[in-house]
């Protein structure tokens, strides 16, 4: 076995590496001052906040949800949200999804719509 130094040239004596089995060779190179260990791999999951969606369902008059707010008919993001009523929900990345009277539409939670914005936009 032969090393070589930092300037190139050929060091160390000549040994006849098939008598040794790797843990052998792990002792030879060891004592020449070589580590042979593998790093471990580490690897720490991640882990993530569940962070809401929604902040609630925002009430307007006039079923139009530009329209001025109703704030006593503001409702939970779980509430069911009906047809009839007007308003928008605000989600938690400040963004809001405007409803009107006027569109036909099955109920729906705040929590749906701004979980899944691309479904209800319209």
């Amino acid at each position: 076995m032969h090393f070589i130094n930092e300037y190139g040239k050929q060091e160390g004596q000549r040994i006849d590496l098939s008598r040794y089995d790797g843990n052998g060779i792990v002792r030879l190179l060891n004592q020449q001052g070589i580590t042979t260990a593998t790093p471990r791999m580490t690897f720490k999951a991640r882990e993530f906040k569940k962070t809401p969606q929604c902040v609630a369902w925002r009430q307007t008059a006039n079923c139009n949800p530009r329209s001025s707010r109703v704030p006593t008919e503001d409702a939970s993001c779980s509430d069911d949200i009906y047809s009839n009523q007007s308003g928008f929900c605000e989600c938690a990345d400040k963004t809001t999804m405007l409803f009107s009277c006027e569109e036909a539409r099955a109920p729906f939670t705040c929590q749906e719509a701004c979980s899944h914005p691309n479904e209800y936009r319209s």
